[in-house]
Parts: C-alpha cells; sequence; structure tokens
C-alpha cells in the first residue's frame, strides 16, 4: 500500500515524495483511514514510527480539501513543538497550495502575538504557552475542527493534566480528538476517556 491509496490529495502525495517520504509506515497504515473518517482515535506506538505524519498526512488533507478549516496539536516540550511545526511547514511548502494560510508554532510570546492575528489552519503548542496567550487574549480557541495531544503519557508525567483540561473547557466546539503516547496506562486512558 502507499499514499494515494488513502484518496488524498495528489499534490500532497508529490510533497511526501519531494521529501523523501513514499511509503506508510505501520501506524500510518492503521490511523490514516481512521482519522480520514473523523473518528476519535487513541494511539499508542514508540517514538521513530511515523506517528507525527500518521496525523498530520490526514488532517492537512482535510484542510486541501475544505472538510475542516482549524487544527490545534498539544505538545509536552517546545522541541516537540518545533519539530511537528518543521514537519507541517516541510509538508506544506511542497504542495504549493494558498489554502493553508500558516502554520503557527507558539515560542517567542511577542513576536507570536502579531502572526495570531491572522487567520491560521494549523496551530501547535505547549500548554503552558496557549494558555498563557489565552489569559492575554491574543488567541481565541473557541472552535477547532480536529484537536491532537501528542505524547499524552509525557504530558501527565510532566503535570499538564491541568493545563489540559482548561484548554479543553475554554474550546467550545471540536469534531475530532486524536491522542497519541508511547505508553498506555491507566492515566493516559483516564484522560482519554475524560
Amino acid at each position: 500500500m502507499n499514499f494515494k491509496d488513502f484518496n488524498i490529495d495528489e499534490n500532497l502525495v508529490q510533497a511526501l515524495a519531494k521529501i523523501g517520504i513514499k511509503e506508510p509506515t505501520r501506524v500510518q497504515l492503521e490511523s490514516i483511514p481512521l482519522i480520514i473518517d473523523k473518528r476519535d482515535l487513541m494511539i499508542k506506538s514508540n517514538t521513530g514510527t511515523g506517528k507525527t505524519l500518521s496525523f498530520l498526512l490526514p488532517l492537512i488533507d482535510k484542510i486541501l480539501k475544505k472538510d475542516i478549516d482549524s487544527i490545534l496539536i498539544l505538545a509536552p516540550t517546545r522541541e516537540l513543538v518545533l519539530q511537528i511545526n518543521d514537519m507541517a511547514v516541510d509538508i506544506i511548502s511542497h504542495i504549493g497550495d494558498e489554502n493553508i494560510k500558516n502554520t503557527v508554532n507558539i515560542l517567542p510570546i511577542k513576536a507570536q502575538i502579531n502572526k495570531l492575528k491572522n487567520s491560521i489552519n494549523i496551530l501547535v503548542a505547549t500548554p503552558g504557552r496557549l494558555l498563557d496567550h489565552i489569559n492575554r487574549n491574543t488567541i481565541s480557541v473557541s472552535k477547532f475542527d480536529s484537536i491532537v495531544i501528542d505524547e499524552a503519557d509525557q504530558m501527565l508525567l510532566m503535570g499538564f493534566r491541568n493545563e489540559i483540561d482548561l484548554i479543553f473547557s475554554k474550546i467550545k466546539k471540536y469534531d475530532q480528538t486524536i491522542f497519541l503516547s508511547a505508553t498506555l496506562d491507566s492515566k493516559v486512558k483516564k484522560l482519554v476517556y475524560r
């Protein structure tokens, strides 16, 4: 099976080829069709198995097809935020389509405030920095089509449970949630079910 078999936008398939990604990994094979079907999902897979692409690919495809408008991706560390953002920017830059207006990662706060005034399709953030922007009223998080919680086990280990709950309480509408984790212990399951 290859990426064309998922019935994703041809420009997206070509963008993946340009950056050297030609065949889906096991986690991508299993999760991409479910994400395309708007299923809520808990993905348990080790680091380095292609988890990031397993959610970015179908969600970017939905933006290109105008099935959805906005995605919120929460990650526990700035390094992971940058990694996810870099992958999204790399894919988007090879598409050559203006439908995705911009991708923003929330790191240096002053530099981000002006960017957040523009339309954002993909927002990648740590919980703490996103809450900082919410409290400053520099971003509205009332609606996202899809919400991704990456490294859910690390989020809980680092003590972000209350921040995640608070962020979800501020979002009035969302259609799909996707959790990713290397482990699936009782704390992660409780977060996912809640």
